[in-house]
């Protein structure tokens, strides 16, 4: 046997009259290497295999065996370097095991030519590789469905292919039967293409894998490289974790549901929400429903399916609605390290699909269906990623309320901001009444935590974000504003006409706000920008600063989302610190 150089240029098919089933497979597998296919059930395995051994000829693109175009090979031609074992056998064959297996001759023969001693000496060579020569005699009818396979396994073996292709090989076999016909095919020496369901089988005994999703290539490569947490949660839609055996230190995935615990972990996050709400059991929506975005009416025949979502805040958004299981991943978070230890524990599940904005290849790559974003969060005017370039690829755009002031006239920031993006994506997704408890039930905490605050009596507030040169602030349209307002205070900036912007010092200098509050995430601390402030000179006056008046919020309370509620009761309780009050 010569083992054969497999090239896949392009290749995509699809069911007379249906949709496609694949589209751009590429890849180049070199003589003797083993490939393992993986990927979730309907993401296109069998159907590719197929395309490989001449059953479906490709749409486009091209199959070739040592640089040769498999459909201009005969297909006896094809049959002498080609070996395949599929799934599903026949079981009425009325032949002994050693007569199946040396059907594997037949195209090596010329007409009805019987095998000589050469075709013999080969069929009992793949019998006793395969431990079938203790039951060379008994017909195909009285084996168990693991014996079955190992037959006609050995029945590829016994026609000396320069190229094995086998589908699911080892779905009827026990566990030792599975590791010796892996390890068989691995040590044959020539090439060989198989799907494979276990993940820990493939990443211990592949040369390469190729990770399919959707009829789409996800990645190929080697296992080690290739079958990392992040891509196998995309691919099987499962949380996937990575460990290394003992003490072998062979590489080990274990899997679970999306769902019911990491959801119950996001329960930490919402700690403004009555217990009685909880309980709230949601009902059927009606589609189709038209919500407002920004300057657009957007509407929904049904509730996405495979939505991603943009930056910290907006996931958390989705996290505390339930919506994991409509998620197929999150954007634009671990790139300016904005993740704290509650957010971690609920997008554990989710694999992140870019660490920063995305680009419009990464959404339709992941088949998305629904993008919910911003202008400055994840969307640029002007950008690659915007509700008219991804529209002609089905994925719907919902645009964070905040940041519409990018594109459109619209009133300051204020909390019914936050509160119209979780009611609006509550109709989205068909849980309107767990939406409306939500905000239920933040109106009622705030009303709460203000009910002592005069509105406008607290302090001159400056929101520094970052910066040292020049620092980036909160304008009258970015929803600090709406918090500071809430606890009583106002923002230095309020007549600011913008969300979040760059200022000069002298402004902030000037108009000497008394409380400071630090937005905490990225490379420089909190503390560092505390510490910057209190060492420059030039600060020395700011009343702030003097009285060593600063309060921080992180990232995720400082912009729209659940925990705008926690933020208002911090910066209250700062601001009565500030004023001296109990």
């Amino acid at each position: 046997m010569i083992a054969a150089a497999l090239s896949v240029r392009d290749i995509g098919w699809s069911p007379p009259g249906g949709p496609p089933i694949l589209r751009g497979i590429g890849f180049d597998l070199a003589p003797g290497r083993l490939l393992g296919v993986v990927g979730a059930n309907g993401a296109g395995k069998s159907t590719l295999l197929r395309m490989l051994y001449r059953f479906h000829r490709p749409e486009q693109g091209v199959v070739a065996l040592d640089g040769r175009d498999i459909w201009r090979l005969s297909a006896r031609d094809t049959a002498r370097r080609v070996a395949v074992v599929l799934q599903e056998q026949p079981t009425d064959f009325a032949l002994t095991v050693r007569e199946i297996v040396a059907l594997g001759r037949t195209p090596h023969r010329r007409g009805f030519a019987g095998g000589g001693a050469y075709d013999a000496a080969v069929v009992a060579r793949a019998m006793a590789r395969l431990d079938l020569a203790g039951m060379s005699e008994r017909a195909l009818g009285t084996l168990s469905g693991g014996e079955k396979q190992r037959v006609m396994v050995a029945r590829a073996l016994a026609q000396e292919p320069g190229l094995l292709i086998l589908d699911e090989p080892t779905n009827h076999l026990d566990i030792r039967h599975q590791l010796e016909v892996l390890a068989l095919v691995r040590g044959l020496g020539i090439t060989v293409v198989t799907s494979l369901h276990d993940l820990n089988l493939a990443t211990g005994l592949c040369d390469d894998v190729l990770v399919l999703a959707g009829g789409r290539a996800l990645a190929f490569g080697p296992p080690g490289r290739v079958l990392n947490e992040t891509l196998v949660a995309r691919a099987f839609d499962v949380a996937a974790r990575r460990e290394r055996l003992e003490p072998s230190g062979t590489p080990h995935f274990t899997f679970h549901l999306h769902g019911s615990e990491r959801i119950r972990s996001m329960s930490r996050l919402i700690l403004s929400l009555p217990l009685s709400l909880m309980a709230v059991q949601t009902m059927a929506q009606d589609y189709p429903v038209t919500v407002q975005s920004c300057d657009r009416s957007v509407t929904f025949d049904a509730a996405p399916e495979r939505a991603v979502s943009n930056d910290v805040n907006l996931t958390e958004m989705m996290l505390v609605l339930g919506l994991t299981d409509r998620m197929v991943g999150f954007t634009g978070i671990n790139g300016w390290n904005k993740l704290d230890d509650e957010m971690r524990a609920g997008v554990a599940e989710l694999p992140e699909l870019a660490e920063r904005y995305p680009s419009r290849e990464v959404l339709i790559g992941a088949e998305a269906d629904f993008y919910f974003a911003g202008w400055n969060y994840g969307m640029r005017v002007g950008g690659e990623v915007t509700p008219e370039t991804l529209a002609p690829f089905g994925i719907a755009v919902y645009e964070l309320s905040e940041s519409c002031t990018h594109i459109m006239d619209k009133p300051k920031a204020s909390l019914d901001d936050m509160y119209a993006d979780i009611l609006n994506l509550g109709q989205i997704f068909g849980v309107p009444d767990r939406a409306e408890a939500l905000v239920a039930g933040w109106r009622d905490e705030i009303e709460a935590i203000t009910a002592d605050v005069e509105p406008g009596a607290g302090p001159r507030v400056f929101v520094y974000d970052s910066g040292e040169d020049t620092p980036f602030t909160a304008g009258r349209y970015a929803m600090p504003t709406a918090l500071i307002e809430a606890a009583g205070g106002t923002n230095i900036m309020d007549d600011f006409e913008k969300s979040w912007a760059t200022v000069g010092w002298e402004d902030v200098i000037a108009r000497d706000p008394e409380v400071i509050v630090i937005v905490n995430y990225g490379d420089v601390t909190a503390e560092q920008k505390r510490d910057f402030m209190r060492s420059n000179p030039a600060f020395a006056d700011i009343a702030a600063v003097r009285n060593d008046d600063f309060v921080t919020l992180e990232y995720v309370a400082a912009t729209p989302g659940p925990r705008n509620i926690e933020a208002v009761r911090t910066l209250a309780a700062a601001f009565a610190d500030a004023a001296g009050t109990p």
